[in-house]
Parts: structure tokens; sequence; C-alpha cells
């Protein structure tokens, strides 16, 4: 079975189209603060002992946090005339980059099949 790859997709249509480099930053900065509050969330309800069902949800909520953030990111780095392709050839350069620093040690070993 072939694996699916999903990339986020930036913010780019006509609601956009107005936006500065600097609107999509504060974006970025906006969906940096919202992944800090559902973080904060889920460490509260594990505090307080709450029902799994509700660690359960905030758990996704901040995961869902999470994605706006590579989304905003995606979008500014488009804005910024950071194409699919270049991100692509960024992405990879990073990955192979890390998984070299720190001795190999940066990256669980069979690497992709971590979950």
């Amino acid at each position: 079975m072939q694996k699916r790859c999903i990339l986020p997709h930036p913010c780019n249509g006509p609601l956009y189209q107005d936006w500065t480099e600097t609107d999509f930053f504060l974006k970025l900065a906006e969906e940096f603060g919202e992944v800090g509050k559902a973080f904060e969330s889920l460490r509260a309800a594990e505090r307080e002992g709450l029902p799994k069902d509700e660690g359960t949800k905030r758990w996704w909520t901040l995961m869902e946090e999470c994605v706006d953030l590579q989304v905003a990111a995606t979008s500014f780095m488009e804005r910024c005339g950071c194409t699919e392709a270049a991100r692509q050839k960024l992405m990879d350069y990073v990955n192979n980059h890390n998984a070299r620093r720190n001795d190999g040690k940066r990256f669980a070993r069979g690497g992709d099949d971590v979950g």
C-alpha cells in the first residue's frame, strides 16, 4: 500500500488577495498563540483529572491548531515567493540535514513509520 502525502494548502484565494507579507506573518503569530492556548488547555485537563474523553477532545483541538499553524506558515512562505516546489526542496533539505545532525540521533530508526 502506497502512502499518500497531503501537503498544507496555502490560503491564497480571493479573501487573501489584498493581504501583505505582514498580514500573513501576523496570522502566523496568531496561530502560534492558539497552539499555546490549546496546549495549556490540554495540560490543565491532565492536572485537573478531567475525564478521558475531555482530554482526547483537547488533544484533537491542539492537533488542529498545529495544522492551522502549518497552513499559516505555508501561506506566509508562498506570499514571500516560496513556491510549492521550493517548499518541497526546502523540506527535503532540512529533513536530510537534520537526519545527519547529532550523530543521526534526531530521528527514530525507521523514521517514516514513527507515529
